[in-house]
């Protein structure tokens, strides 16, 4: 007889990569309504929520769920664009959050002070 490991909670906020879409895997609730500045994932997406819009790039909540974390988050050449995008969006609605680029391909995010 083979032993099983002890079952444990779930914790992934993001999982695996299927045919280039991010899947939220179970429990989907813990990346729900976490929040950097202005901002906070909602319905799976980067809101900021003074202005209501949204970036609707799955690297803002890796973003997001990363500096809360305390982590800062490595990204492929693809992603790296799409933070960049973001750090354009950001400035766009006024937001008081910051893309920290570390290196190459490794960001987070940073509140201003104002």
């Amino acid at each position: 007889m083979v032993p099983r490991p002890e079952p444990r909670p779930q914790r992934h906020v993001w999982a695996a990569r299927e045919h280039e879409e991010l899947e939220l895997i179970r429990p989907k609730s813990p990346a729900i309504g976490v929040r950097v500045g202005d901002l906070v994932v909602r319905d799976g997406v980067t809101a900021h929520e003074p202005g209501g819009e949204s970036f609707r790039h799955h690297v803002g909540v890796s973003l997001l769920v990363g500096t809360v974390l305390g982590f800062a988050v490595v990204l492929t050449e693809a992603e790296a664009g799409a933070a960049r995008r973001m750090r354009s969006w950001l400035m766009r609605v006024g937001s008081n959050v910051q893309v920290v680029v570390h290196d190459r391909n490794t960001y987070s995010l940073r509140v201003e002070a104002r």
